[in-house]
């Protein structure tokens, strides 16, 4: 079956909108290729639009390790772009990949991660390129970028509740 067939990924669209909620496409941003390829992320946007998801929300892990530890915000640029371009898609949280994807059994890195994504604790922007250059300057790079809710134009933050859908587009499986 083809990725726009794939029952989860329908699944979890109809029942976004069975139950009025959003579907939130979560994974590493980088261009390592490692863990995850920005080619998938930007399948499941495709796969929103042809869904005609309206509430479609990205949660960003910025990579810094197995690509430039400065290369979210370029990235995050052309990103804006093509979700202006395409109409389907807002971001909604920024952080790095050492909180959003230990493997070290630390859940205080985790649990950063857990509270920016379903609570929206973390530094409040509407313009999260400037933010993440901002902690750029105090020697913050991407895989230690600290969590960043990303309001919209009405100051509103987009987290993960009840009856949403939540998909990943990481591939390795540890």
């Amino acid at each position: 079956s083809s990725f726009f067939s794939n029952p989860a990924l329908v699944s979890a669209a109809e029942h976004t909108r069975k139950h009025n909620g959003a579907f939130h496409i979560a994974g590493l941003f980088g261009s390592g290729s490692v863990h995850s390829y920005l080619d998938h992320m930007h399948a499941l946007l495709e796969f929103s639009q042809a869904e005609k998801l309206t509430n479609v929300y990205l949660h960003l892990f910025l990579d810094g390790r197995d690509s430039p530890p400065k290369e979210g915000a370029g990235l995050l640029v052309q990103l804006q772009e093509r979700l202006k371009k395409s109409g389907t898609g807002k971001i909604a949280t920024i952080v790095g990949r050492h909180f959003a994807l230990d493997r070290t059994f630390h859940w205080e890195r985790t649990q950063k991660a857990h509270e920016l994504m379903v609570n929206s604790i973390g530094e409040k922007t509407k313009d999260p390129i400037e933010t993440i250059k901002a902690f750029y300057e105090k020697g913050i790079t991407d895989e230690f970028m600290e969590p960043i809710v990303v309001l919209d134009e009405t100051g509103t933050a987009a987290s993960v509740k009840d009856n949403d859908a939540l998909v990943f587009f990481e591939f390795r499986e540890d």
